[in-house]
């Protein structure tokens, strides 16, 4: 039998794509699928403006091979909405952010440098894997708002640990960190880099900021560490704040070295963003009344639809059902308990879909360990009929809190 590559062999699929596929085949009346962090276009459809864009760009004809680095109007326009904190040559746009991703961590990481990261996160432990290096993942608690703290890092901070991960706001959790919880890292990272010697190379600090348009409270570092720029590499698109999942617009930002070195590589991947989505993203982000009335109708949205849900579980907390308020964002952590000493992860998620009709994603998934907390994401719910899914979601918590007290009377 012929044997694969070590990657081949040894790569794990996505688990969440493994749970919508048993959702897909159980023979159920009705399942409400809470799992995958993208948005039912007949419910949250992209910008008119944006679509239209789009469309003229077809019908003008440019479909040809975008600038290997990203059209120019669009990296002025991305370096216009960040403030000038970020110029054209210092951007780098991409087919979404996932192959940015895989891209920076070519950019940066040799075979066997440790990769530090919070759990639960996205996807970290696999491009990780699929860079030949070692992870060292921390656990992060609810209490915290499963956020990393510089003390955190610090304690578990060695030589070999050559790239930091931070999301903000979080997947799976939907918690952002603070300018305060923001500031001391910086300062840790730089203190690390300043002590390094010269010819070694430095702690770099990748800040996924995907989710960030949907905080009403909005922060960059470079504002108050501008000499961060050296260590720090910055992913964004359109995907989740203009419900543009499937049109793939995403964009790298760093110092002049880091885009030059990650342009040179992509270069070969060839993961480019059509160019016409391209033209017509830059376009949209310049009509700012345009752009910021979407995003704000959608923090609005997003928000009234979690608080929903969260209203619903104050009711059983004292059941041992929980949540950690989200600060922005698709995603809600919820708890639910289950005796995880006597039930298999797999049986319960088996009985949340087969028997309760509801399909969430548990941390676990994450990286996290015999985990109670589960993520929740909202893009496929209408607004219109959001009270059908609450009604269906405390339903669920029913159906958990009977089959806890089966469970126990049986231990």
């Amino acid at each position: 039998m012929t044997k694969l590559s070590f990657l081949g062999e040894n790569i794990v699929g996505s688990q969440i794509i493994k749970l919508n596929n048993l959702i897909k085949s159980t023979p159920q009346k009705q399942i409400y699928n809470y799992t995958i962090g993208d948005f039912d276009p007949k419910i949250n459809p992209i910008p008119e403006k944006l679509r239209n864009a789009i469309i003229h760009e077809y019908m003008d004809g440019n479909t040809n091979y975008p600038q290997s680095q990203g059209e120019l109007d669009l990296r002025k326009s991305i370096s216009t909405r960040m403030n000038g904190l970020y110029q054209p040559e210092e951007i780098l746009v991409g087919a979404g952010v996932r192959p940015l991703i895989y891209t920076m961590f070519q950019t940066i990481l040799d075979l066997g440098d440790k990769v530090l990261f919070p759990v639960p996160s996205w996807n970290n432990d696999h491009y990780t894997f699929l860079s030949y290096c070692n992870t060292l993942a921390i656990e992060t608690l609810p209490e915290n708002n499963f956020n990393l703290s510089a003390h955190d890092i610090l304690v578990n901070m060695d030589k070999d640990v050559k790239l930091i991960c931070l999301c903000s706001p979080q997947n799976p959790t939907g918690t952002a960190m603070n300018r305060e919880e923001l500031s001391e890292i910086c300062k840790l990272i730089l203190s690390i880099n300043e002590n390094r010697l010269t010819d070694s190379k430095p702690v770099y600090l990748f800040l996924d900021q995907i989710y960030v348009e949907l905080l009403n409270d909005q922060y960059h570092l470079l504002i108050d560490y501008p000499e961060m720029k050296d260590y720090l590499i910055c992913l964004d698109g359109v995907s989740k704040s203009l419900c543009a999942t499937g049109v793939r617009v995403g964009w790298m930002m760093a110092s002049n070295k880091v885009i030059d070195r990650a342009t040179q590589i992509f270069s070969h991947i060839g993961a480019w963003s059509p160019k016409p989505e391209q033209l017509a993203v830059g376009k949209f982000l310049n009509m700012d009344y345009a752009y910021e009335l979407f995003v704000q109708t959608k923090r609005e949205q997003y928000a009234n639809i979690i608080n929903g849900f969260i209203e619903v579980l104050e009711k059983y907390k004292n059941y041992g059902f929980d949540y950690v308020k989200p600060d922005g964002g698709i995603y809600l952590s919820i708890k639910l308990p289950y005796r995880k000493s006597t039930i298999d992860l797999n049986f319960f998620i088996s009985f949340l879909v087969s028997e309760c009709g509801l399909g969430i994603v548990p941390f676990d998934y994450f990286g996290t360990k015999d985990s109670e907390w589960f993520r929740l994401s909202i893009g496929g719910v209408d607004p219109n009929k959001l009270q059908d899914n609450l009604i269906h979601f405390e339903e669920a918590i029913l159906k958990i809190k009977k089959f806890n007290e089966v469970v126990r009377l049986a231990d």
